[in-house]
């Protein structure tokens, strides 16, 4: 049984009483934290703790030995065949005879001085149990004596204390003193339900390089470990291979690009990974000892892009576009050949799919599908029919998938409980169970096909508030608002200058919030809980504040008073509606929407009466401009600030050519002209200020390590400007191990 099924057994138990010996399901499978005390004859049988006694004796048997005299006892005077074992006992798993013989020995040994309980072999046909079976009575439960067992201990082990203290305090004292708070309850919870030993895993640092490290993929045998290290300050990361249990390291790669999502071959000789370069991601395969490389494929960069090496070891998953502006498609490329086929198609003006992960067996697929930014749940395709069928209905963020090693189910990091962790769902249960262990944002989950350990990144990052004075050119550092160790972006100060909204995680997901112009006496707005709000504009009046979120699982349009007193919601399409900005007399919302099949801005009343699409030719996210004349507008994949006239239905015309599409959010329209950010080399981020009249650009400053989805806003007297920026930001995997 899967150790991961077996500890999310019993950190999910049921608390009602279960009928006598019931199975979880319509099967009879075995699940032992949840089986109550019985009596075989004599022998008082307690699968939970592993143990049988009767009164002079006691035996304690393995997991397996006990599910096999658990589920003969269920069928007790009947034969059960092999197949019936194994299925109900190794769910479906390929074992020898010699597996279930040593399970029927152990229990021969054990039972034999009794008469009164037996177990037959049926040559070529299967067992059969005779012994009375019966119930543990109620009074007897209630006078058992709590299990002598010491408590588990809350102090971590000395290998991991000397770990955490070459990290820096506040990591220490942030993030990970809390998770190891977490493990050693959820210990103590394991040990009650379960006795001594039945179920115990350790979690410790595997990795603690400056910088990130992550996107892990374990080697066959679980022995090795590849990832990709990004040092603090560059833009160039790096293949390397660390042994578990070990500090030794060795580097794969030196390619001054970008490489990232590294995947073992199945006979365990090979690494493939992503090369980022030139706007081209590459994908590369090399033996894990190091030398000459091989390209595949090649197709449109993304630093999302992930790996899934087929068993069969001939073909390799990975999502991408077929060219730029397109879906995101789950491709499979031939090892041999570099032929490429497209094995999954989403529905149109979706984002589309990634984070492909092949079943044990291959027979299956496993894929994440995003409807849009932050609405995302996990899909099954079955390779030998091609019919897909979808696993969750969260409409949430997922960063990463994994399946478990028997095929069983996946685990999955997803925001669903608020901030992102570990999640695990069987593939034919409807709701995911969250497993005990990850900090406080947890991404890119790998499980170790041949032994019992699993790895997440984990990521300690931040990001603040600044209001930087645009006359100084960075001569100061800088205004500090809204103080916060958590992530705070997309600032706009209301119309007389008074208050700021912004969007915060510091509830534990992504909300409206409204302060002071310095950030002090903050209110939150919204409450949607895991659906991530975006876009907050000011009404020019400063009376409501626009909004967009997909709480039913595709991005509507609101609107809030921004004391609390309520919010609207304004579109009901099945369609995406986003971005909006209000018009220069706050009587009507533009806003992007999909709603005709592709992306265009349309516009409608404040109330959400009269939509009306205004763009013809694809737009993302439009701003008027202040005297009402003009929309301008970005398009999705597409570089450049486009416009065109309110009133006419005159051609668009492109203002600035060199905006990228990553900065949809970081530009502002203002009455003396358009301020927007550019990234003309990897490393640096400038603001820049366009007028619209003279045609005259100018740079204006560098900016501080500006968050991708800053969003930027200048202040009414124009003197200053709020941005978003990465107060700190590393990544590192930590090891889940189990041990029995």
């Amino acid at each position: 049984m899967s150790w991961l099924v077996a500890l999310w057994r019993v950190v999910s138990k049921p608390r009602k009483n279960r009928p006598f010996l019931a199975a979880m399901d319509q099967k009879d499978v075995v699940p032992l934290a949840c089986e109550k005390d019985f009596y075989v004859g004599r022998w008082l049988v307690e699968p939970s703790n592993g143990r049988v006694c009767d009164g002079s004796s006691e035996a304690r048997f393995e997991p397996k030995v006990m599910q096999v005299l658990v589920f003969l006892s269920k069928k007790a005077g009947r034969t059960v065949s092999r197949d019936e074992l194994i299925e109900n006992v190794w769910y479906g798993t390929v074992v020898s005879e010699d597996a279930i013989n040593r399970c029927i020995s152990r229990l021969r040994r054990t039972f034999q001085p009794d008469p009164a309980v037996r177990i037959e072999t049926l040559p070529k046909i299967g067992y059969r149990l005779l012994a009375d079976i019966r119930e543990v009575p109620a009074q007897e439960r209630l006078e058992a004596p709590e299990d002598p067992s010491p408590p588990a201990s809350a102090s971590p082990e000395p290998e991991l204390r000397r770990a955490f203290r070459s990290r820096r305090v506040w990591l220490f004292s942030g993030t990970i003193l809390p998770a190891l708070a977490l493990v050693v309850l959820v210990s103590a919870l394991v040990s009650r339900e379960t006795g001594n030993g039945a179920i115990d895993f350790r979690v410790t640092p595997f990795t603690s390089l400056s910088g990130h490290e992550g996107m892990a993929s374990f080697s066959s045998d679980g022995t090795h470990v590849a990832f990709a290290w990004r040092q603090p300050g560059s833009n160039d990361s790096d293949i390397y291979i660390k042994t578990v249990g070990s500090d030794h390291t060795f580097r794969l790669t030196s390619d001054p690009a970008l490489e990232l999502s590294p995947v073992w071959s199945p006979d365990g000789g090979r690494i493939a990974f992503v090369r980022l370069k030139e706007g081209i991601a590459q994908l590369i395969i090399v033996s894990s000892l190091g030398g000459s490389e091989r390209r595949i494929a090649t197709y449109p960069a993304s630093e999302g892009s992930d790996l899934s090496w087929n068993p069969s070891g001939e073909s390799i998953a990975f999502g991408a576009q077929t060219e730029p502006g397109k879906q995101y498609r789950i491709q499979l490329v031939a090892v041999e050949s570099g032929s490429v086929s497209t094995l999954t198609n989403p529905p149109l003006s979706w984002i589309g799919d990634e984070y492909p992960s092949f079943s044990p067996d291959g027979s299956k697929l496993a894929f994440v599908r995003n409807r849009a930014l932050g609405v995302s749940d996990i899909y099954l395709l079955d390779l030998l029919t091609r019919q897909t069928r979808r696993l969750t209905s969260d409409n949430l963020k997922i960063h990463g998938l994994a399946w478990e090693s028997e095929g069983h189910g996946v685990v999955f990091s997803s925001n669903r409980g608020g901030g992102f962790s570990l999640w695990r769902l069987g593939l034919n249960e409807e709701k995911p169970t969250p497993l005990p262990f990850g900090g406080r944002h947890v991404d890119w989950v790998a499980v170790s096909r041949t032994s019992n350990r699993l790895l997440y990144q984990e990521w300690m990052a931040s990001c603040g508030l600044l209001r930087l004075d645009l006359s100084s050119a960075l001569s100061t550092p800088g205004l500090d608002l809204a103080g916060s160790m958590r992530f705070d972006w997309d600032p706009e100060l209301s119309p007389d200058g008074q208050k700021m909204a912004f969007l915060s995680d510091r509830s534990g997901s992504a909300e409206v919030w409204v302060s002071d112009k310095n950030g002090d006496h903050r209110l939150q707005i919204t409450s949607f809980g895991g659906a991530y709000a975006k876009t907050v504009k000011w009404s020019p009046d400063g009376q409501r504040l626009a909004l967009t979120a997909p709480p039913a699982g595709h991005f509507d349009v609101f609107v809030a008073d921004p004391n609390g007193a309520g919010i609207t919601r304004l579109t009901f399409e099945e369609s995406d509606d986003y971005s909006p900005a209000w018009s220069p007399d706050g009587q009507s919302l533009y806003f992007a929407s999909n709603r005709s099949g592709k992306w265009e801005i349309w516009v409608m009343s404040r109330e959400g009466k009269h939509p009306r699409q205004i763009t013809r030719k694809g737009a993302k996210a439009g701003l008027p401009s202040p005297d009402g004349k003009w929309l301008y507008y970005v398009k999705p994949d597409q570089r450049g600030i486009w416009r065109q006239p309110v009133s006419t239905e005159a051609e668009e015309e492109l203002v600035i050519p060199d905006f990228q599409p990553v900065d949809w959010n970081n530009w502002e329209v203002t009455a003396s002209g358009i301020f927007f950010v550019t990234r003309p080399t990897t490393l640096g981020v400038f603001l820049h200020f366009y007028d619209p009249d003279s045609h005259e650009r100018r740079q204006i400053m560098s900016l501080p390590r500006l968050h991708y989805d800053s969003g930027i806003d200048i202040s009414p007297d124009g003197r200053f400007l709020l941005i978003s920026s990465v107060a700190k930001s590393e990544s590192d995997l930590v090891l889940v191990q189990y041990e029995q």
